[in-house]
C-alpha cells in the first residue's frame, strides 16, 4: 500500500494490518488506528497528531520525523526506528506500551497516563 502525501484524517482503520505500506508524510490527525499493525511500514514524516494508536504495533517502524502529539499510545508497541527523531508532545502512553531498550518517551514529551 502507498500512501504517500496523502490526507485520511479522521479514518478509521481499527485491526487495519499496514504492514509494510508507504506512509510518507501520510496525514492521520484524529484517525481512529486501533489495533492497527504497521509493522516494517515508513510512516516517515507522517502526521499521527491526536490519533487512536491504542496497541497498535509499530515494530520495526521508520518514524523518522513522525509527530505523535496528543495521540493516544496506550499499550502500543513503540519499538521503531528513528524514534528518537518523531515528536511526542503530549502523547500518552500506559504500563502496557513497550518502547525501546533505554527509551525515555517522557523526555521527548509523552505522558504516562
Amino acid at each position: 500500500m502507498r500512501v504517500c502525501e496523502k490526507s485520511i484524517r479522521h479514518v478509521i482503520l481499527v485491526k487495519a494490518d499496514l504492514t509494510g505500506s508507504a506512509l510518507m508524510t501520510a496525514d492521520f490527525r484524529l484517525a481512529d488506528l486501533r489495533n492497527c499493525k504497521f509493522n516494517q511500514s515508513t510512516p516517515i514524516f507522517a502526521d499521527f497528531c491526536q490519533a487512536n494508536l491504542q496497541n497498535a504495533d509499530m515494530a520495526q517502524t521508520d518514524v523518522g520525523g513522525a509527530v505523535f502529539n496528543y495521540s493516544n499510545l496506550k499499550g502500543a508497541i513503540m519499538l521503531c526506528n528513528r524514534l528518537e527523531e518523531a515528536s511526542l508532545e503530549g502523547a500518552i502512553f500506559d504500563k502496557n506500551t513497550i518502547w525501546p531498550e533505554n527509551d525515555e518517551p517522557e523526555r521527548q514529551g509523552a505522558i504516562r497516563f
